[in-house]
């Protein structure tokens, strides 16, 4: 059963995407796009998900080997998507908020192929 924070639109929208039946908790959608594995607590997270995965916000040429920055990294979206270049050799993950980061940690722990070019 979708959570009740989840509206409509943005479950159709990750369903479109996905390939892959939606799970559910009682607080967090459970989604699977292109081997990396989310969950997703709130909306804002759906809606940032749609900036950088579908907008390609951050898309941009790396040189070879290079180190990013992910300054304010929220639950590691950006972070994930910088570590899946083929030339971006590592990513530093900052995040201040305690629980927020305590997120962006079980972010990468489901995510662990991508994790080892992350340092949160």
């Amino acid at each position: 059963m979708p959570v009740r924070w989840c509206p409509d639109q943005h479950l159709t929208f990750l369903r479109g995407i996905s390939g892959e039946p939606l799970s559910f908790t009682d607080d967090a959608v459970l989604f699977c796009y292109k081997g990396l594995k989310l969950t997703f607590r709130q909306k804002d997270e759906i809606e940032i998900f749609s900036e950088i995965y579908q907008s390609h916000l951050y898309a941009m040429p790396f040189s070879a080997h290079s180190i990013v920055l992910d300054i304010g990294a929220n639950i590691g979206l950006a972070s994930l998507y910088f570590a899946c270049h083929p030339s971006v050799a590592h990513v530093e993950s900052f995040e201040p908020f305690a629980l927020t980061f305590a997120i962006l940690q079980e972010t990468l722990q489901s995510n662990p192929e991508l994790a080892r070019k992350i340092t949160p």
